[in-house]
């Protein structure tokens, strides 16, 4: 059970964040140099230390979660506070994705609901930022990142923050098109023909979901056009295995790592399985590949990296700013492996900050972009 400083820091971090979550659009598009992804963490503290640890090791510039923060593990205060410390730290490059236990529907009902139950303005006010929170990210031009599935929609433009149930919920399914699903009346499993189609309408090249518990950390469909990844031990065998996967322009690549009884202490494999991604240009959608964080629209400039213009109030901003350190400071020369904790900026520091970044108020090095309400 969280104690009072937990919460009032819960507090602070939701006050900062959430006018951070409702700048940013529904799907965000990044194009960093090598980037973390990981998903469904469910209160478990110590595994998202592990993976920000691994995530500076590798020297990754930008963080992916996938969504389903909270429940089932003990610590889902512990866990909403290092990542909003991390958004908050750099807000461009931490990517925070909505599941469906970031929902009231589900987690009304859950462990993060009993550990705030004396406080229900600190349930409402964490649920506010949920709601707030982006539907999905494209990495690359090519990566589509998704805590659920696919709708019956197939354009990018399409998705909302409002409507977002089909991309928290739905999973996929052998059989073609949409068919039923025992999670429900509303949720559909997709098939392989819609998963085809998606890519193509959107010139993209690779599907990375959550959302489905798996004891081997990753499964492949379609000719590994999707991956289903489990970025949580959700058992103590020292069989199963959980993964996440490091991504760049060239490639995603999974490493998975599991409990060592012996240690008492999580260890990584040195098996990770390659996705090769295609280097050729990419088709443009019917979207035009826009994916918009903030008030800062994207698009695809047909070379897989992401463009703009800017309008006539001559603010811009970069998707491609410098490193991020956990620590909150960029352009430090100390190596990542020197680090041995991982530490966060405090709220107050970052704040005016955040709203200097998501008002486009830096300058981009990068290009101009068209600054665009959505």
């Amino acid at each position: 059970m969280a104690n009072d400083k937990e919460k009032d820091q819960l507090r602070a971090n939701l006050a900062a964040v959430t006018p951070v979550l409702e700048q940013e659009g529904a799907v965000l598009s990044l194009n960093p140099k090598k980037t973390l992804i990981a998903t469904d963490i469910h209160g478990n503290s110590d595994i998202l230390d592990f993976f920000l640890k691994f995530g500076q090791e590798k020297d990754v510039d930008s963080w992916v979660f996938l969504g389903d923060y909270i429940d089932k593990g003990p610590d889902s205060i512990g866990v909403l506070n290092r990542l909003f410390e991390l958004k908050l730290s750099n807000p461009l490059n931490v990517v925070l994705l909505r599941g469906n236990h970031e929902t009231t529907d589900v987690n009304t009902y859950g462990e993060f609901k009993t550990s705030v139950s004396s406080e229900p303005d600190l349930f409402i006010a964490t649920n506010t930022a949920f709601e707030n929170m982006p539907v999905a990210v494209v990495l690359f031009g090519k990566i589509f990142c998704v805590h659920g599935g696919l709708s019956e929609n197939e354009s990018l433009s399409a998705i909302s923050k409002t409507d977002s149930f089909a991309y928290l919920w739905n999973d996929p399914f052998d059989s073609k098109g949409f068919t039923p699903s025992p999670r429900g009346s509303r949720v559909k499993r997709f098939g392989p023909d819609v998963v085809k189609s998606f890519l193509k309408k959107n010139g993209l090249q690779l599907i990375i979901r959550g959302h489905i518990t798996l004891e081997t950390g990753v499964k492949f469909w379609f000719d590994k056009t999707l991956v289903s990844l489990y970025s949580s031990l959700p058992y103590s065998s020292p069989d199963v295995k959980a993964a996440v996967c490091i991504a760049d322009s060239d490639a995603a690549e999974f490493f998975f790592y599991r409990k060592d009884k012996k240690k008492n202490d999580y260890v990584w494999e040195n098996k990770p399985v390659k996705v090769l991604l295609r280097p050729s240009p990419l088709k443009e959608s019917d979207a035009g590949n826009i994916c918009v964080c903030g008030d800062v629209e994207f698009k695809n400039n047909g070379n897989g990296k992401s463009s703009g213009t800017e309008n006539g109030n001559g603010s811009s901003s970069s998707n491609d700013s410098s490193s991020l350190n956990t620590n909150g400071r960029n352009g430090s020369n100390k190596k990542a492996s020197d680090k041995k904790n991982v530490s966060f900026p405090s709220v107050s520091k970052m704040k005016s900050k955040c709203k200097k970044i998501m008002k486009g108020k830096q300058k981009s090095d990068k290009g101009k972009w068209k600054n665009k309400k959505k």
